[in-house]
């Protein structure tokens, strides 16, 4: 699963809790997740909650797609 996160502007904890729920749901059903268009504020977010280390982010969508 491929996320556009570029019309994202926060995310709450509630918001990253979803992710994780997210993150879950596709890991048992051997599936990936994958992140782009995060903007400077989301990508501090998702650094300070140890996202960056655990998730696939990447700077555009053709990145995302080409990542095996």
């Amino acid at each position: 699963l491929v996320v556009d996160m570029t019309g994202l502007e926060y995310l709450s904890s509630a918001g990253l809790r979803s992710v994780m729920v997210v993150a879950k749901r596709m890991k048992a059903r051997s599936g990936t997740l994958r992140f782009f268009g995060l903007n400077p504020l989301v990508r501090e977010i998702f650094e300070c909650a140890g996202l960056l280390g655990i998730f696939s982010v990447f700077k555009s969508e053709a990145d995302a797609l080409a990542a095996s």
